[in-house]
């Protein structure tokens, strides 16, 4: 049985979250940018970044972090794609209301207006978890999650246009009683901090009811590995994630997964909640042993998606065999993930100084640098490193062949 409180219940903590530390820092470093470096349009992309980490603290809830989420480059500096695929939703949204208007009247319009209304958190819930614009685009899939949380759509449904009264209100006083000129960083300011607490809330009823929603959008599974079930969630566990105590959560999140030893789906699913909760010496540990069984089973795909997601916290997981670099650096190049790829096989010579791989793992290396980073100088360094020290191997050869390729395209004597 779920120990999750019922979202109706945590009202006042939805206010309280949207006015954390974090929250309060990112709205006043928005507004003060706008009030001295990027006016006018530039608010635009202020914007953007509200709206990015308001995104962020979606999915975090959703996996069951009660603490607003880092102001790092995981939450600020990427993930834009998803603003933007927002914005374009939006934007045919508003053209679709006006055709409708325009071609069959205007209690059309306003029916698909209030539609609309009534099934925007769904929408939004559903481009934060699959990230696809196409399924966001699928009013199907609105209903279907709405129909899956049941009865309580409505109660958040409710919840959410009161927060939205909220700040307008805010921003009514904000124009009677602000100097002209701060009038914009202040609406940035209000925005952040009732946007934050409308997102959390959104991502609470997706923790509430992960059970309910299944598969009807293509998030079930990825609800199930972010907040895990079966097996691994016990009364225990809920009950210390609701409480926010993620260090304990953690702990007995990994004790579960030592009495199933061998079950890879089960560790994969305490990495997918380490990682989104940054719980990193529990994640260091727990991936090391998830990529270790990746690589003896063969699972190199799932193995680079392990490694890049440490490499991406800066949380040292590499595999134990040299034998098994090249295969992984290759995986990660093919999935765009070169810079992961050049981290990997960082050091490979001093890890592991006797073995016949360093040559093979810094040729791959150099083709990542050269051909995926447009670094043709570091790859070159590389290269003199490695004719240098193992001029004696069997593929020296083709160190030296590359090597010429690329001072001829680097504008170097060979």
């Amino acid at each position: 049985m779920n120990e999750i409180q019922p979202f109706w219940h945590r009202i006042p903590a939805f206010f309280g979250y949207g006015f954390h530390w974090r929250v309060l820092l990112l709205a006043v470093t928005l507004a003060l940018l706008n009030a001295y470096l990027l006016p006018g349009l530039f608010v635009v992309v202020l914007y953007a970044a509200t709206t990015r980490y308001a995104m962020a603290v979606l999915d975090a809830t959703a996996r069951g972090e009660l603490t607003p989420p880092a102001l790092d480059r995981t939450t600020l500096g990427s993930g834009y794609e998803l603003p933007i695929k927002l914005f374009l939703i939006l934007l045919l949204y508003g053209l679709a209301l006006t055709w409708v208007a325009v071609s069959v009247g205007e209690v059309a319009a306003i029916t698909l207006y209030l539609a609309g209304s009534l099934l925007f958190p769904a929408l939004v819930m559903t481009l934060v978890l699959t990230e696809s614009l196409v399924a966001a685009l699928n009013p199907l899939g609105w209903v279907g999650l709405a129909r899956a949380i049941g009865w309580p759509y409505l109660a958040l449904f409710g919840i959410w246009m009161a927060v939205g009264a909220a700040q307008e209100n805010a921003s009514i006083f904000m124009v009677d009683w602000v100097p002209e000129r701060w009038v914009l960083p202040f609406w940035l300011a209000f925005n952040t901090v009732f946007s934050v607490i409308a997102f959390h809330m959104m991502g609470y009823v997706l923790l509430q009811y992960h059970a309910e929603i299944g598969d009807p959008l293509s998030t079930g599974r990825r609800l199930a590995e972010a907040a895990p079930q079966t097996g691994l969630r016990t009364r225990l566990f809920d009950q210390l994630l609701a409480e926010g105590n993620l260090a304990a959560a953690s702990a007995e999140l990994l004790d579960q997964v030592k009495r199933h030893p061998g079950d890879l789906d089960m560790r994969r699913q305490a990495h997918n909640f380490l990682l989104s909760h940054h719980q990193l010496e529990p994640l260091k540990r727990n991936a090391q042993v998830l990529l270790d069984e990746q690589l003896a089973a063969g699972q190199i795909a799932p193995a680079a998606e392990t490694f890049s997601d440490c490499f991406g916290r800066d949380v040292v997981c590499r595999p134990r065999n040299p034998a098994l670099y090249v295969a992984l650096i290759r995986q990660l190049r093919a999935m765009g993930k070169a810079a992961a790829a050049v981290g990997l096989g960082n050091g490979f010579h001093k890890r592991f100084p006797t073995t016949d791989d360093v040559v093979p793992v810094y040729l791959e290396i150099a083709a990542a640098l050269s051909e995926d980073l447009n670094r043709d100088d570091k790859a070159i360094q590389l290269l003199d490193f490695v004719i240098g020290r193992f001029g004696g191997h069997r593929r020296i050869g083709e160190a030296h062949e590359l090597r010429k390729v690329l001072t001829r395209l680097d504008g170097q004597p060979a």
